[in-house]
């Protein structure tokens, strides 16, 4: 099996909603929230919040930091592979992924509206064992995720 080692940097956007309502979110999505190992949403300085990082924070996704049958536990990564698995529109050299199913349109249509639209981040480098590597971004869209990378070679 191959594998995916995926560095995104968290972005300087916050999200357009309030400590009430994310609750509400969590509450809702209670199921998914937890494989995160708390940390879904991340609290800035200001009491804004943040998805999976603070702005310019850096976080990396490796494959080979979870087993390949999902037994339910809960791990930061394997959730992660999944959230930006539910691809519903590509742009430029998309040919890598993460293996894993992504989770329903409707967690990602209740997040757009509780993210006041869309929400975007920036991968450093995509390394999948090739001739090269990925970098682009990552944006959340209305009912999945929208990916735009370059390939480029060693």
């Amino acid at each position: 099996m191959g594998y995916c080692n995926v560095e995104l940097e968290g972005q300087f956007e916050k999200m357009g909603s309030d400590k009430e309502a994310i609750q509400r979110f969590e509450e809702k999505w209670e199921d998914i929230i937890k494989l995160f190992e708390g940390n879904f949403f991340v609290e800035g300085e200001l009491n804004d919040y943040y998805l999976f990082c603070l702005p310019g924070d850096n976080h990396t996704i490796n494959t080979r930091n979870f087993p390949t049958l999902d037994n339910g536990k809960p791990n930061k990564d394997r959730a992660l592979a999944r959230f930006f698995s539910n691809v519903k529109k590509s742009h430029g050299d998309c040919d890598f992924g993460f293996g894993t199913p992504g989770f329903s349109d409707k967690f990602y249509i209740d997040l757009y509206k509780l993210c006041g639209g869309e929400y975007n981040w920036s991968v450093l480098s995509a390394d999948c064992g090739d001739d090269g590597y990925y970098s682009g971004s990552f944006t959340l869209i209305d009912n999945g995720i929208y990916e735009k990378f370059d390939f480029i070679e060693y």
